[in-house]
């Protein structure tokens, strides 16, 4: 049985509304919010689907379970296709926790467009005046061919940068480049900033500064994110949320966090601790 790399779309983070006694601004996310197949899938053959990244935006350690919805309108794609790695985690307040999946297609699969729906599930991990729950499901869209149709010719392509704090050395494709503005750990909050524009470029976003009102604008097709000099708030799509570090300017260049950017530019993020290297990874299909 192979297994393929199997990459698809990013639309936006969906935030889940807390109750009304929640604070204003937080929230619970989930990236990507729509997968969506590019080219069928194979019976017999197992894929690899992008990432979800769960991004806790309360203030409280939340326990978070993915699974598959078995209930829903269309063709539904049955659970037992899918393995998910975690399939229960525990999020901190203000990190991220990454859920991996893969769909293994049977060789009897009926043919057809499918739909499968990723339930994810959050609660406090620890009960106490705070109570509320989360739930949301995220859509997964494909075709599944007939078993006697050959195997499509699917290939992919997988960027990936490398950085090191302290270092104006960046690799992207195994080729050097010098940045203007190296990454560094904030000493206050413990988290690795990143140099902007180059990041989110490599990322095929757009980046505009407004001098006006000191903002970072970054866009892609599907995501406007939009960042204010020394805030922790960020808008999403128009959406409120809180960074963990806010955006710093530092030497006349623009940092953020790491993870965050990088993630709702969906891409997967290393760090290597000891080597105190960045490893930045996206990965896109080609016809």
């Amino acid at each position: 049985m192979r297994k393929k790399t199997f990459f698809t779309m990013l639309l936006f983070f969906f935030l889940i509304p807390l109750h009304a006694h929640a604070d204003e601004g937080k929230g619970f996310l989930v990236g990507p919010s729509r997968i969506e197949a590019e080219q069928p899938l194979t019976p017999g053959n197992t894929y690899h689907l992008p990432p979800h990244t769960v991004y806790n935006n309360t203030a409280n350690k939340m326990q978070v379970t993915v699974s598959i919805n078995e209930q829903g309108e269309g063709l539904l794609a049955p659970p037992k296709w899918f393995e998910h790695t975690p399939a229960n985690q525990e999020v901190l307040s203000g990190e991220t926790g990454e859920f991996a999946s893969t769909i293994t297609v049977p060789k009897d699969a009926e043919p057809g467009h499918y739909i499968a729906w990723f339930r994810f599930y959050g609660e406090p991990s620890q009960r106490g005046a705070f109570t509320h729950t989360f739930a949301l499901s995220v859509p997964f869209l494909f075709e599944v061919l007939h078993a006697e149709q050959a195997d499509s010719t699917a290939s992919y392509t997988e960027q990936e940068i490398i950085l090191e704090i302290g270092s104006s050395t960046a690799i992207v494709q195994g080729k050097e480049f010098t940045l203007d503005a190296p990454p560094y750990i904030n000493s206050a909050t413990s988290r690795t900033m990143v140099p902007l524009r180059y990041v989110s470029e490599q990322l095929q976003a757009v980046v505009q500064w407004v001098p006006e009102s000191q903002q970072v604008i970054i866009h892609t097709e599907e995501v406007e994110i939009v960042l204010a000099k020394d805030s922790e708030r960020v808008l999403i799509n128009g959406v409120e949320f809180t960074l963990d570090s806010p955006l710093a300017i530092k030497n006349g260049r623009a940092f953020v966090p790491l993870r965050f950017v990088s993630e709702v530019l969906d891409a997967t993020v290393q760090w290597k601790a000891e080597e105190q290297r960045i490893i930045i990874k996206r990965v896109s299909l080609r016809g």
